[in-house]
């Protein structure tokens, strides 16, 4: 596949968007103290145990409620630096992969539309958003699993006429289902998507193949895992054991479309399977009683994810560890609600570009074949969303695919 020659100050303009993300996370990083609460918390005290050899384990007991990704991540990142405050070195770990990110952002954007001003404007995009900028102080999963999930889908679109990338492609997409579940479907999706941006460019793109390499490379980064769930409990799941009462949350008698504590969160490893299947039969049987009330929460559910940005200044704004505090009402009161002022604009202001840049794309096949991956990722969100329940956290994925449509008016139609 021919490359688009780089533009003469592509490289030192990439520099500096690089050099701003780095910039702007290092003062947040440094400005706002954030600590680690509830399932941030649960997340670094997983991975101290495994940086100990204990296993991703409670009080040495194996556990699955959770994703093993991230906190497997972080203890790397642990063992590498044992010295250092635990929580800042979680803080390093996920500025550095907000930043990679937005490099990764710009490698996708250029690689699916072969200019590179469209990969400049979404990462620049991403370089000052809030939500990316505040995910480098919240010891959360998210930039993680977004930086994994750009970077399969950057090795999809090389991989239109290169076959044998597709095999890296499963692994980083199991990789990301490690981190969330959801991205086991992903390389189909990848190959649909791509599929569709290849098929008027004369490129070689065997979808069978591809798909089929692809699954290769997921089922060889899930069997492990898979496998050492099957030995602890018995019993053969995706990932973890919470997606019962993830589906209870979005189906039960006082649903909002938005997250409420589920009944039976397991108390100790060995209640996690028993919990798992009954809330997943409650919400079930809830749903099959009342199915209009289950389709009627879907708008809620897309608002929570879309535009909420409640979540975001909470938990960046939280102050002491495993301990839930009011954020904004101390010194910390100007920022706190200048980040809640502008995590609200720049969601609606990115929602308006991208619809923009969508009524742009469909004037010309080039853009529309261009929007055909950004936009089967968003809907895989959409679809993840309505099943389950909406948060803002979820959302921040759809926010850098958001940034590609902002990016179409750039777009050629000979793509």
């Amino acid at each position: 596949m021919a490359r688009a020659p780089l533009f003469r100050n592509e490289p030192w303009v990439l520099a500096a968007i690089l050099g701003a993300a780095l910039l702007v996370r290092l003062v947040w990083v440094g400005s706002v103290p954030t600590q680690p609460v509830t399932d941030f918390a649960w997340y670094l005290d997983r991975a101290l145990a495994m940086a100990r050899g204990e296993g991703f384990s409670i009080n040495g007991v194996p556990t699955a409620y959770w994703p093993v990704g991230y906190p497997a991540a972080l203890s790397v990142a642990l063992r590498i630096f044992p010295g250092l405050d635990p929580v800042s070195v979680g803080k390093g770990l996920n500025l550095l992969l907000s930043v990679g990110c937005v490099g990764l952002t710009y490698a996708v954007g250029r690689a699916l539309s072969g200019r590179g001003v469209v990969g400049l404007i979404a990462a620049g995009v991403m370089a000052l958003h809030p939500a990316m900028i505040a995910y480098s102080s919240i010891l959360a999963a998210e930039p993680l699993f977004l930086c994994l999930v750009l970077g399969a889908t950057w090795l999809s679109v090389l991989g239109a006429d290169r076959p044998w990338m597709w095999l890296a492609v499963g692994i980083l997409c199991g990789g990301a289902a490690l981190v969330r579940p959801q991205a086991a479907v992903m390389p189909l999706l990848l190959v649909f998507g791509v599929w569709l941006w290849s098929r008027q460019r004369g490129k070689n793109l065997l979808p069978l193949v591809a798909a089929g390499l692809a699954l290769v490379g997921l089922i060889l980064a899930l069997t492990p895992w898979t496998l050492r769930n099957r030995e602890v409990f018995g019993a053969t799941f995706l990932v973890s054991l919470n997606g019962g009462d993830n589906l209870w949350i979005g189906h039960h008698p006082e649903g909002n479309g938005r997250y409420k504590s589920p009944p039976g969160i397991p108390q100790a490893p060995a209640d996690e399977l028993a919990n798992e299947r009954a809330t997943r039969a409650q919400a079930l049987a809830w749903i099959r009683a009342n199915p209009g009330r289950s389709l009627a929460l879907i708008p809620a559910k897309w608002e929570a994810t879309f535009l909420s940005t409640t979540d975001l200044a909470y938990w960046a704004f939280q102050t002491q560890r495993g301990e839930l505090v009011v954020p904004g009402r101390g010194a910390d009161k100007p920022l706190y609600f200048f980040t809640q002022g502008a995590a609200w604009w720049a969601n609606r202001i990115l929602l308006g570009l991208g619809l923009v840049g969508l009524a742009f794309a469909l004037r010309h096949s080039g853009g529309r074949r261009y929007l055909a991956v950004p936009l089967l990722h968003i809907g895989l969100i959409a679809l993840v969303t309505a099943v389950f329940f909406g948060n803002p956290r979820f959302g921040l994925p759809a926010h850098t695919f958001q940034a590609f449509l902002s990016a179409t008016p750039w777009v050629r139609e000979d793509i």
